[in-house]
């Protein structure tokens, strides 16, 4: 009898080995920090997508590095909180070496990076701090500012209000209405016409005057000639 076997496919359930954590050494911790001060998270705010994408930035160039060589798997928040570990560690250390020694402890390459990167995140905090300040107090004298122009607006209306309950507020003057209007117009083209009026008949009088007196001097230039020709008439005779 023959045994034949049969093949049964089973669903496999393989174990695979879990991505195990990168091993950092002192050259990555260099890398990371030279990084850092190269594309500057602190630019922008905590918290904030602008800040996350740099940090995304800062893990995409340190993992195209050929040495050291980072895992392709590096984020973020890997180096974020590579960066805040190495940090702590470092002014724990300082701390320690001056209590001990008194003196200042020899400063390596990783450490003058590391306190170039707490410097940098300091000033622009406190820069950032300072301009917030400086928007505050722009806003709070902004809104002086306001509050007193309204005030004053009320105490004028207040004002106003008591001469005319008071009885000494003038009336402004009332706008005239169309019919107002045509009859004011007619009014004053009236008028107009009656000064043009008197006006041409005062020019018409000067100019009759004027006329008498030119006639009344013809008249006795023509008497003084009759007078004159006569005298010499009988001279003659």
């Amino acid at each position: 009898m023959e045994l034949q076997l049969k093949v049964i496919n089973l669903p496999c359930f393989c174990l695979q080995k879990r991505d195990s954590p990168m091993e950092w050494t002192e050259s990555h911790d260099v890398a990371l920090c030279k990084e850092v001060l190269v594309q500057n998270p602190f630019l922008a705010r905590k918290k904030t997508v602008q800040r996350a994408a740099i940090w995304q930035k800062i893990a995409d160039e340190l993992v195209s590095l050929s040495r050291p060589k980072f895992k392709v798997t590096l984020t973020k928040r890997s180096v974020q909180d590579r960066l805040l570990l190495i940090i702590t560690k470092h002014k724990r250390r300082m701390a320690t070496e001056r209590r001990e020694s008194g003196t200042s402890p020899e400063i390596s390459e990783l450490d003058k990076l590391l306190e170039d990167v707490v410097e940098k995140e300091k000033c622009y905090e406190q820069r950032r701090e300072s301009k917030g300040d400086a928007d505050r107090k722009k806003q709070e004298l902004d809104k002086a500012k306001g509050e007193e122009a309204r005030n004053k607006a009320m105490e004028k209306l207040s004002e106003t209000k008591r001469r005319k309950n008071d009885g000494s507020e003038v009336e402004p003057k009332r706008r005239r209405s169309g019919s107002e209007t045509v009859q004011y117009l007619r009014e004053k083209s009236e008028r107009e016409a009656s000064i043009k009026e008197r006006e041409f008949e005062l020019q018409q009088r000067k100019q009759e005057e004027e006329r008498k007196s030119i006639m009344k001097g013809c008249c006795c230039l023509c008497n003084s000639n009759s007078s004159n020709s006569s005298n010499n008439n009988n001279s003659f005779k």
